[in-house]
């Protein structure tokens, strides 16, 4: 499925084509939009799908491997969630990575603060460090009231 230029496009094509010969064998306008995206799914899931009006969906988790996309289709009786292949949402991604990328910088840059500061520590302050590190754990964890 694509959205551009105003249309949503459902395009059926075989997997990783590369030439001519292997271009979309099927393509039908199935709505409108106003966003730019293109979301990749197996045929073996939607011949899951009943036949219906569905109100369609794509979600980002962002997971140890990456963004991770998930579509869902809703009708009034059923829902039915699927993996998606490849979702290039440009908006949504480059956002999402942007963060990602600022966070693993920033937790890089700590992890290496904090080993040259721990290097730096003499036997003494490693020794006061520990013992607050074990005060800390045997202390019972007191509840926040409202």
């Amino acid at each position: 499925m694509t959205g551009a230029d105003g249309k949503v496009m459902l395009t059926a094509s075989r997997r990783n084509f590369r030439d001519v010969e292997d271009c979309p064998v099927f393509e039908l306008r199935i709505g409108d939009t106003d966003k730019e995206f293109k979301v990749s799914l197996l045929m073996e899931n939607l011949q899951m799908l009943m036949p219906c009006d569905y109100s369609v969906e794509v979600s980002y988790r962002m997971g140890v491997e990456g963004l991770k996309a998930l579509g869902h289709f809703a009708a009034p009786d059923m829902d039915y969630w699927m993996t998606v292949e490849e979702a290039d949402c440009i908006p949504v991604n480059r956002e999402l990575w942007r963060q990602r990328e600022v966070a693993a910088a920033r937790a890089k840059e700590q992890k290496a603060d904090l080993t040259e500061t721990i290097k730096k520590l003499s036997e003494d302050e490693i020794v006061r460090v520990r013992a607050f590190i074990q005060e800390l754990d045997s202390k019972p964890q007191q509840q926040e009231t409202a």
